[in-house]
């Protein structure tokens, strides 16, 4: 198909390729990929508390589900869910079945007697 510019009045050829490279380029653009597995994301996101006052993380995630006092005036406050689900699906002479297993998430996190935050863990996140 050709087109004549209206600035130089010369004739164009226009191709249907142009607009479909411009909405490639912005859908790729638009992606941000994370390789991460859920457990470094999970890490890195816990690190970034250590040194915050506590107060600041339960504004954050809510009241823990559990608290212990430790020693040297410590606290370990836990905090349980939400439940990952993985699943494998199996299909086969037009029946599928899926099996799975549910695993709530458990995170922990220990603060000084100045009720900042000084070590994590967690389990199933």
């Amino acid at each position: 198909m050709k087109h004549r510019d209206a600035m130089t009045g010369s004739a164009q050829r226009r191709t249907g390729a142009t607009p479909l490279v411009l909405c490639a380029l912005l859908v790729v653009g638009g992606c941000v990929w994370d390789f991460r597995s859920q457990s470094e994301r999970t890490t890195e996101t816990m690190n970034a508390w250590i040194g915050h006052p506590v107060d600041d993380l339960i504004l954050r995630w809510g009241v823990p589900s559990a608290s212990a006092g430790l020693s040297l005036g410590r606290r370990a406050l836990t905090w349980q869910g939400p439940t990952n689900f993985s699943a494998v699906s199996v299909y086969g002479q037009g029946a599928g079945s899926t099996f799975g297993s549910a695993r709530s998430c458990r995170r922990t996190i220990i603060v000084d007697s100045d009720d900042r935050i000084i070590a994590w863990s967690f389990e199933s996140c």
